[in-house]
């Protein structure tokens, strides 16, 4: 009922929005450039591209959680035993060192506003990568009365880029019991501190890193969570433990979409860039990175982060009040 009720009310052709973004690893670009997974150094290009046209910051949805191994590192791993300085000359040692992928990509994370994902998981099963800063310490009065959804491993990215990023956020989405996602977490809980979503990761960074800080009201003997206070832009209201509905503008392709190969080649209108929130991140058909919304049984994640951000620029998230019943 409440997905007919959603799609009936959609707006007919709604106008995309300006302030968001996205650069879509399509198959248009995996026919131009090449399979999944990209090289480093190509998504640096990309990367650099991107940056070059002044966009307020860039959410990156792709996760690094391994090395990737420069030439001269996969001669040595096929050549065990053997120096390579006896195999190549100087010059070459060199410039494996200016072209490895790895160091490119962590430059130009350095150089831009960017905003990386990450994954958390339930289990405390062995985490691996570099996890970002918290944005929240729970007291121990708020970890027991708010209760909000607790951690115990992630999947994050490899060290030298999340240090050179300006930010992260966890790009989980929980389906309801149906397997389609109406709703989404802003904030989750790990050892008694919070970390953001990527939505509000990026969200944070667009804003300039402003503190956050829990909107609560009492229910008796115990506090709800009301909302999130982003130095003064309110995320309002939050379902239970920090969920939101999603604000779905409509199906599919509300939002300005340039192909990544278009992008490195320059055949895009810088001013869509300016100053916009730019997520990179894909709708190509075997990176799996597709959705089933009450909008569409076939949705891009990219576009889920990308109608969250669109609400919390408009405070307009759907309501559905924690004490409700639903």
């Amino acid at each position: 009922a409440y997905d007919f009720r959603l799609r009936h009310f959609l707006p007919d052709a709604p106008i995309p929005d300006p302030r968001i973004v996205i650069v879509d690893i399509d198959d248009q670009s995996l026919q131009a450039v090449g399979r999944w997974p990209w090289p480093r150094a190509r998504l640096a290009q990309l990367l650099e591209r991107t940056a070059a046209e002044a966009p307020a910051v860039i959410g990156v949805d792709i996760l690094f959680a391994e090395p990737e191994l420069s030439p001269l590192e996969q001669l040595r791993e096929a050549l065990p035993g053997q120096p390579l300085e006896e195999l190549v000359s100087e010059d070459l040692l060199q410039l494996d060192d200016q072209v490895a992928g790895d160091r490119l990509l962590a430059r130009a994370l350095a150089q831009n506003p960017v905003v990386l994902g990450y994954t958390l998981a339930a289990s405390s099963e062995a985490s691996s990568g570099r996890l970002a800063e918290p944005v929240y310490r729970l007291s121990a009065q708020q970890r027991q009365e708010l209760n909000l959804p607790r951690m115990g491993g992630y999947l994050a990215n490899i060290d030298s880029f999340q240090t050179a990023a300006s930010g992260a956020g966890f790009f989980l989405v929980r389906p309801d019991d149906d397997g389609v996602i109406r709703r989404a977490d802003l904030l989750l809980e790990k050892d008694g501190v919070l970390y953001p979503s990527l939505s509000l990761a990026i969200m944070l960074q667009y804003l300039g890193e402003p503190a956050l800080d829990l909107v609560t009201a009492q229910s008796g003997a115990r506090s709800m969570l009301e909302g999130i206070d982003l130095g003064g832009a309110m995320i309002r209201p939050t379902a239970a433990q920090a969920r939101v509905l999603g604000p779905f503008a409509g199906p599919r392709g509300r939002f300005h979409s340039l192909s990544a190969v278009e992008v490195m080649e320059g055949r895009v209108d810088p001013e869509l860039l300016r100053d916009a929130i730019v997520l990179i991140g894909t709708t190509a058909q075997g990176l799996h990175d597709l959705r089933a919304t009450p909008v569409g049984a076939v949705y891009p994640g990219v576009e889920v982060h990308a109608n969250l951000l669109r609400g919390m620029l408009d405070g307009s998230f759907p309501v559905a009040s924690d004490w409700a019943s639903r």
